[in-house]
Protein backbone atom coordinates (compact mmCIF):
# COMPACT_ATOMS: atom_id res chain seq x y z
CA UNK A 1 0.00 0.00 0.00
CA UNK A 2 3.08 2.68 0.64
CA UNK A 3 5.94 3.00 -1.50
CA UNK A 4 8.57 2.01 0.32
CA UNK A 5 11.16 5.32 1.01
CA UNK A 6 14.73 4.47 0.59
CA UNK A 7 17.67 7.25 1.78
CA UNK A 8 19.71 8.94 -1.35
CA UNK A 9 22.96 7.62 -1.92
CA UNK A 10 24.74 10.43 -1.10
CA UNK A 11 28.86 10.79 -0.37
CA UNK A 12 30.47 11.85 3.01
CA UNK A 13 30.54 15.80 1.81
CA UNK A 14 26.97 15.98 1.04
CA UNK A 15 26.01 13.77 4.35
CA UNK A 16 28.10 16.08 6.41
CA UNK A 17 26.39 18.85 4.41
CA UNK A 18 22.89 18.07 5.19
CA UNK A 19 24.11 17.35 8.78
CA UNK A 20 25.34 21.11 9.11
CA UNK A 21 21.81 22.53 7.01
CA UNK A 22 19.56 20.47 9.35
CA UNK A 23 21.39 21.39 12.76
CA UNK A 24 21.47 25.12 11.53
CA UNK A 25 17.54 25.15 10.47
CA UNK A 26 16.42 23.09 14.13
CA UNK A 27 18.62 26.00 15.57
CA UNK A 28 16.84 28.91 14.14
CA UNK A 29 13.04 27.00 14.82
CA UNK A 30 14.13 26.98 18.43
CA UNK A 31 15.02 30.44 18.53
CA UNK A 32 11.82 31.62 16.97
CA UNK A 33 9.96 29.42 19.33
CA UNK A 34 11.95 31.08 22.29
CA UNK A 35 11.22 34.88 20.44
CA UNK A 36 7.28 33.62 20.60
CA UNK A 37 7.66 32.76 24.27
CA UNK A 38 9.16 35.95 25.13
CA UNK A 39 6.35 37.68 22.99
CA UNK A 40 3.83 36.12 25.22
CA UNK A 41 5.42 36.67 28.02
CA UNK A 42 5.78 40.19 27.39
CA UNK A 43 1.53 40.00 26.81
CA UNK A 44 0.98 38.60 30.14
CA UNK A 45 3.69 40.76 32.05
CA UNK A 46 1.29 43.72 30.52
CA UNK A 47 -2.02 42.03 31.05
CA UNK A 48 -3.93 44.24 34.38
CA UNK A 49 -6.31 41.04 35.45
CA UNK A 50 -3.70 38.24 36.12
CA UNK A 51 -4.28 35.97 38.45
CA UNK A 52 -1.90 33.98 39.99
CA UNK A 53 -2.93 30.80 38.84
CA UNK A 54 -2.72 31.96 35.45
CA UNK A 55 1.39 33.39 35.78
CA UNK A 56 1.65 29.66 37.26
CA UNK A 57 0.55 28.04 33.97
CA UNK A 58 2.37 30.53 31.76
CA UNK A 59 5.17 29.92 33.97
CA UNK A 60 5.19 25.81 33.48
CA UNK A 61 4.39 26.53 29.71
CA UNK A 62 7.89 28.23 29.69
CA UNK A 63 9.60 25.81 31.78
CA UNK A 64 8.43 23.07 29.58
CA UNK A 65 9.68 24.97 26.74
CA UNK A 66 13.48 25.44 27.71
CA UNK A 67 13.36 21.65 29.16
CA UNK A 68 12.60 20.54 25.57
CA UNK A 69 14.83 23.19 24.23
CA UNK A 70 17.95 22.29 26.39
CA UNK A 71 17.32 18.65 25.13
CA UNK A 72 17.39 19.78 21.40
CA UNK A 73 20.41 21.95 22.47
CA UNK A 74 21.82 18.59 23.56
CA UNK A 75 21.00 16.46 20.37
CA UNK A 76 22.22 19.51 18.16
CA UNK A 77 25.57 19.36 20.12
CA UNK A 78 26.28 15.48 19.79
CA UNK A 79 25.49 15.95 15.85
CA UNK A 80 27.95 18.37 15.28
CA UNK A 81 30.76 16.47 17.50
CA UNK A 82 30.01 13.76 15.32
CA UNK A 83 30.67 15.88 12.40
CA UNK A 84 33.78 17.02 13.98
CA UNK A 85 34.32 13.10 14.50
CA UNK A 86 34.00 12.66 10.82
CA UNK A 87 36.09 15.51 9.54
CA UNK A 88 39.29 13.72 11.14
CA UNK A 89 38.02 9.67 10.15
CA UNK A 90 39.72 7.29 11.75
CA UNK A 91 40.26 5.53 7.94
CA UNK A 92 39.87 1.74 9.18
CA UNK A 93 37.21 2.21 10.81
CA UNK A 94 35.74 4.92 8.29
CA UNK A 95 35.83 2.43 5.53
CA UNK A 96 33.86 -0.09 7.22
CA UNK A 97 30.58 2.29 7.47
CA UNK A 98 28.58 1.99 4.43
CA UNK A 99 25.16 4.02 5.93
CA UNK A 100 24.05 6.31 8.72
CA UNK A 101 20.59 6.84 9.86
CA UNK A 102 19.41 8.89 11.96
CA UNK A 103 15.83 9.09 13.72
CA UNK A 104 14.93 11.66 16.17
CA UNK A 105 11.91 10.13 17.98
CA UNK A 106 9.35 12.92 20.54
CA UNK A 107 7.30 11.16 22.99
CA UNK A 108 4.69 12.63 25.31
CA UNK A 109 4.23 10.73 28.38
CA UNK A 110 2.09 12.08 31.28
CA UNK A 111 2.83 15.51 30.19
CA UNK A 112 6.72 14.68 30.15
CA UNK A 113 8.06 15.66 26.75
CA UNK A 114 11.50 13.34 25.71
CA UNK A 115 13.15 13.66 22.36
CA UNK A 116 15.32 10.72 21.75
CA UNK A 117 18.16 10.92 19.11
CA UNK A 118 18.68 7.04 17.41
CA UNK A 119 21.52 6.86 15.27
CA UNK A 120 22.31 3.42 13.13
CA UNK A 121 25.69 2.55 11.63
CA UNK A 122 25.54 -0.15 8.81
CA UNK A 123 28.80 -1.27 8.53
CA UNK A 124 30.06 -3.37 5.09
CA UNK A 125 30.38 -7.05 5.25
Amino acid sequence: MFEELLPQKKDREEAITDVLESTALARTALAQLVNAEAEELKKVVDMEQINPEKLIEFQDSIARLMKTGIDLQNLLRADLEDILALEQPDTDQQEDVLEVEEEIIEEVDDDKKTIKKLITKKKRD
